[in-house]
């Protein structure tokens, strides 16, 4: 069986080693399939001592979009020498502030059964298609990303050509519109867009992951159903 890693990144006080306990807690019980977990952060006090740790990467560059993340550090998962971290199979990146709501086996697994080489949450910026809080990469098969990345230039590229975001966007700059994505269809919802302004707040009932990006925190939003799945 082809081998899966479920990466996140934590790095700087926004969040705690807490949201990334409680980020395992959620794939077991919502991932049904053999996966690895791994943190990349950049200190372990709060981290459960049977989660994988490394040093995060370093940021690789200061530019980024006004009042943005500076994200850029992630584009080291595409690097053509993450083979010898995680061998070979995918990888699963997920951001911090994703909620798990119910089972994404499927939403895994079969683009990983199809041997597709990436696949992201969908993103409706303009001309931004992919979404950094969750994609799913074969490993080692897109090493360009990082390796056309120049810290100096590339946000300046991205920027010219109006994407939001500072990793995603230079994502989609290389790789371009037409790999797969997941959107609300599959289950996927952002919770600013599709649920407060689109569902008057409430759980869609086939939703399965929550994109809580933005202002919004799954550890301080104030919902009995966040609450109930942020664990």
């Amino acid at each position: 069986m082809t081998q899966l890693t479920v990466v996140t990144c934590r790095w700087g006080e926004k969040y705690a080693n807490e949201h990334v306990n409680r980020l395992l807690s959620q794939f077991k019980r919502h991932l049904h399939m053999p996966f690895r977990f791994m943190a990349f952060v950049d200190h372990t006090d709060g981290l459960l001592p049977d989660i994988p740790a490394r040093r995060v990467w370093p940021e690789v560059s200061q530019a980024t979009h006004p009042k943005r993340p500076n994200c850029y550090r992630r584009l080291n998962l595409f690097r053509l020498d993450t083979l010898d971290i995680f061998g070979p199979g995918y990888i699963l990146n997920m951001d911090l502030d994703v909620l798990l709501t119910g089972n994404v086996t499927e939403l895994i697994s079969r683009p990983m059964a199809e041997g597709v080489t990436f696949k992201a949450y969908r993103d409706r910026a303009t001309n931004t298609p992919y979404n950094g809080g969750m994609w799913l990469l074969k490993t080692g098969a897109h090493p360009e990303v990082f390796d056309r990345f120049k810290p100096d230039k590339s946000p300046q590229i991205t920027k010219a050509e109006q994407r939001i975001g500072s990793d995603q966007a230079w994502i989609a700059h290389v790789l371009g519109p037409d790999h797969p994505t997941w959107d609300v269809s599959d289950g996927v919802y952002a919770y600013g867009r599709d649920i407060l302004k689109g569902n008057k707040g409430q759980l869609p009932k086939n939703c399965r992951a929550v994109m809580m990006y933005g202002p919004y925190d799954p550890a301080t939003v104030p919902v009995k159903w966040v609450k109930e799945h942020w664990r």
